[in-house]
């Protein structure tokens, strides 16, 4: 044979196994992106729901810090660095509650700490990969919530305790709204399935 053709034959062959697999990745891709896509707006929550969990862990880090240490002296320490009155209603509650907590006390709010991240940052994946159970429970955190915030806003009518309630509600209306869709969609395909059926 000659070298020629023998090349052409080689080329070919190798131009037809790169269309293949190029055709396969596309599959690959595209099965991915339909399994793992989430609206924009269930990857806000979810990126909302890591924060909220990595400030939680940074918190239960710095509660950690304090075990075996005097924690009154170093609330102290904090309401003068925040040029806060300590003799004000809240620093003095933030003071009189420091020098209350043993090294046992902290050490229960540092695990219930870890323990809220973890919640969190699991929800965060189920969240950014529209998984349903993630969603479910997104619902139900945000809606427990509500009541509290709620009365909080009413009672104490602070701009920050509103926005934090309306932020609240925007969630658990978006997300309900998410699963109303998506129980919509399964019916709608589950019925398609039968009559393809039948």
């Amino acid at each position: 044979m000659p070298r020629r053709e023998l090349h052409e034959q080689t080329t070919g062959g190798s131009v037809k196994s790169v269309r293949i697999l190029q055709e396969s990745v596309k599959v690959v891709n595209k099965t991915e992106t339909e399994h793992h896509s989430a609206p924009f707006g269930l990857r806000t929550v979810a990126v909302f729901e890591f924060v909220k969990g990595l400030l939680v862990l940074l918190v239960g880090v710095g509660v950690l810090s304090l075990i075996h240490r005097d924690v009154q002296f170093e609330a102290e320490r904090i309401v003068e660095w925040l040029h806060f009155n300590p003799a004000r209603h809240y620093p003095a509650v933030f003071i009189e509650l420091a020098s209350r907590l043993t090294d046992q006390r902290l050490w229960l709010l540092a695990g219930g700490a870890m323990l809220y991240a973890i919640i969190r940052f699991v929800e965060t994946y189920g969240l950014w990969h529209a998984r349903p159970w993630a969603e479910w429970f997104a619902v139900i955190s945000a809606g427990l919530y509500l009541p509290i915030e709620v009365v909080h806003a009413y009672n104490k009518k602070s701009l920050i305790g509103t926005g934090v309630f309306l932020l609240n509600l925007a969630i658990v209306l978006y997300l309900g709204r998410l699963l109303l869709l998506n129980h919509r969609r399964r019916l709608e395909q589950m019925r398609q399935k039968q009559a393809a059926d039948a």
